[in-house]
């Protein structure tokens, strides 16, 4: 963001928000039909880090099992678990701030996770850009 910075000028708050709106918002186009591509995403988190970024990504290294309601619970709740006892608390790795779209339930021993802001999509993208301004703006 930093070197964005250096080319947008005080701009680069709005295009981190612009970006991240695009990338939570994307949308597929090729075979528009049968693979439903007009579907929002069933769970958002987006956290800031000032140290070196970290990949969630091992949350579903093993295959998720629907509950009765489906996929989306068990994996928040696998990304949850990750997230916290594999990554934040033993490497000291917890964000500086994070936010949650989605209104999924975050097990409460998760409690490093649990710490993201749960918000709507709106707010998110306000927050991040407001972060970012502020960020930069104590820097120079």
């Amino acid at each position: 963001v930093r070197e964005l910075a250096e080319y947008l000028g005080a701009e680069a708050s709005a295009a981190v928000r612009c970006f991240a709106e695009a990338f939570i918002l994307s949308m597929p186009t090729g075979r528009q039909h049968p693979f439903a591509n007009r579907t929002t995403p069933d769970f958002v988190y987006v956290a800031v880090r000032k140290d070196q970024p970290v990949n969630l990504c091992g949350a579903f290294e093993k295959p998720i099992i629907a509950g009765k309601g489906g996929y989306v619970e068990p994996s928040v709740k696998a990304l949850a678990r990750y997230a916290d006892k594999k990554v934040y608390k033993p490497f000291d790795l917890t964000p500086e701030c994070a936010w949650a779209v989605g209104g999924h339930e975050i097990p409460k021993e998760c409690t490093e996770f649990a710490k993201a802001e749960v918000v709507s999509l709106t707010a998110l993208l306000a927050d991040v850009e407001s972060y970012v301004d502020t960020a930069l703006n104590s820097e120079g």
